[in-house]
């Protein structure tokens, strides 16, 4: 799956010129909730987000014309199951209805001006929470891909990480305190 999301990413933005950023969905969690329900609420949640006229809008605003998605789940013995979602957004600025190719820092604040209040308001639908700061990250890609390894894990050194293992390989990743499924399992 990696080598498809490169390849996508590659033809994205080499050559057909997209803008393509990374979005970190999350909810709050306690150990106290069950994964099965964890899952079932982030799911929802992402369809309730995507749905509507205000969705309409933002997919012509800024030419989003689709996503590639991971959902990703780790486990701690203090808070329980951390379900979240990496997600790929595709933009084509030819299709935009204003200028999207703008700096990175601008176009991550408009993202999440339009975004974390959709996503706080799709969590507490499905009977959730999320915060306005921390429930939606947006990032440009190689610089967040770049900061989340260097803080959060490493890979064994023959081993390029980059866009698309974020997306596809987050069971290899070592995350402060949490297990993924695997490491369960080890």
């Amino acid at each position: 799956r990696a080598e498809e999301i490169r390849l996508a990413y590659s033809n994205a933005v080499d050559t057909l010129g997209y803008r393509v950023v990374m979005a970190t969905y999350t909810m709050q969690h306690s150990k106290y909730h069950e994964l099965s329900d964890s899952v079932t609420a982030m799911r929802e949640a992402r369809r309730k987000m995507r749905s509507g006229r205000d969705w309409q809008k933002f997919k012509a605003q800024y030419g989003y014309i689709g996503c590639i998605s991971a959902l990703e789940l780790t486990w701690s013995s203090d808070s329980g199951w951390h379900v979240h979602v990496h997600e790929l957004l595709f933009m084509n600025p030819d299709i935009a209805t204003f200028e999207i190719d703008v700096a990175d820092n601008i176009m991550q604040k408009w993202l999440t001006n339009e975004l974390a209040p959709r996503w706080v308001s799709a969590v507490e639908k499905v009977g959730r929470t999320a915060s306005i700061e921390h429930g939606l990250q947006i990032d440009t890609t190689d610089k967040y891909i770049t900061e989340y390894v260097s803080k959060h894990g490493h890979l064994p050194e023959s081993v390029t990480w980059d866009i698309a293992s974020e997306i596809a390989q987050g069971n290899r990743k070592k995350s402060k305190g949490g297990l993924h499924p695997f490491q369960i399992l080890e």
